[in-house]
């Protein structure tokens, strides 16, 4: 009688240590989720440290007036504006933030399951209390979980898994992410990263099988749209990959674009990511009567003057003094770009 080979998880040795990948990436997520609960259970709505407040805030109110409220300004509780840092404001009725809804969008599943064990056990905190900051803790857990993973698969297929597990412990303690997820994992931060790692993965999928594969071409459109809603500069990110990832020659661009500019990929991620628009168009159009709007005003970017010491050095957030792995991430892209070129010449 022949053996039957074993088809259960397969242990492999990741830093010495013999465990399956998807044991290590549900640990994680237990972990931070716990972190998260523990790092804000003793906070209340109305402090600061609180984490809906400010920009946190404006972000987060599409909830509650999605699965509450029902966009009735009148019906929100008094003050609630205030009380959350004035990140929304309530004008004429009418509930207004000026950011996008895309971290909403994310997190609206888990904020529903929030709202049904509120509702099963009378739970009635206005829909800005403590069950919905652990329903929102355990998306903010799952999608850095989630992003991790993508951007490991992304990894696998270039380096060995010591690199990749590498790579990722420095992503989680040589940046600022893990801070944006346990601490302020209401701002757009987490889901940046979450989005940006889903389409390196995607992308490289698109590239696999030569722009040609419909499902992958939607998701790609779905993605875009995301990263627009969470925060509006991320699909320039995300189009320079789509133009440039493993891109080493000339003819090798005209063969993208090629892939790219037809009618087929054109057209199906402009539909999908005009369907993830649409509930962002519908706020527009019960905000100022059209589909279409800017809702930051007068605020924009200083294209002529750029503070480049100030981005880099600042000792207020400045990216390599909050962020050193950035400036050795900097300086070895430089020397390798240095080197390549020579190679080429």
């Amino acid at each position: 009688m022949k053996n039957i080979p074993d088809i259960g998880p397969v242990k492999k040795k990741i830093l010495g240590i013999k465990i399956s990948e998807s044991v290590i990436f549900f640990i994680v997520f237990v972990a931070v989720f716990f972190h998260i609960f523990f790092t804000h259970n003793r906070k209340n709505l109305g402090q600061w440290e609180y984490p809906i407040w400010a920009d946190a805030a404006a972000y987060f109110v599409y909830l509650p007036a999605t699965f509450i409220y029902h966009y009735d300004g009148s019906k929100m509780p008094e003050n609630i504006s205030a009380m959350t840092g004035d990140g929304f404001s309530i004008e004429n009725d009418k509930i207004v933030t000026k950011v996008a809804m895309g971290v909403a969008i994310l997190q609206a599943p888990f904020y529903a399951f929030s709202y049904l064990i509120a509702n099963n056990f009378n739970i009635n905190d206005n829909g800005f209390g403590k069950v919905y900051i652990y329903g929102l803790g355990i998306g903010a857990a799952f999608y850095f979980t989630l992003g991790l993973f993508f951007l490991y698969l992304f990894l696998k297929r270039r380096y060995s898994k010591n690199v990749c597990f590498i790579t990722l412990l420095l992503i989680i303690f040589g940046t600022n992410l893990y801070y944006y997820t346990y601490e302020k994992f209401l701002y757009s931060h987490l889901y940046s990263f979450f989005i940006f790692s889903t389409s390196l993965y995607l992308i490289d999928k698109l590239i696999k099988t030569n722009f040609k594969k419909t499902i992958y071409i939607a998701l790609f459109g779905i993605i875009l749209s995301l990263a627009f809603l969470v925060r509006y500069t991320n699909p320039i990110f995300i189009v320079l990959l789509l133009l440039f990832l493993d891109i080493d020659s000339w003819q090798a661009l005209k063969q993208r674009f090629k892939y790219i500019f037809n009618i087929k990929f054109i057209s199906i991620t402009a539909i999908s990511f005009i369907i993830i628009l649409l509930p962002q168009m519908f706020y527009w159009h019960y905000l100022t009567g059209n589909f279409l709007y800017y809702s930051y005003g007068n605020e924009g970017f200083n294209w002529l003057e750029p503070k480049f010491l100030e981005f880099f050095f600042s000792p207020n957030n400045g990216a390599f003094i909050y962020t050193p792995l950035y400036f050795i991430i900097f300086i070895y892209a430089i020397i390798m770009s240095i080197k390549r070129n020579r190679m080429v010449y």
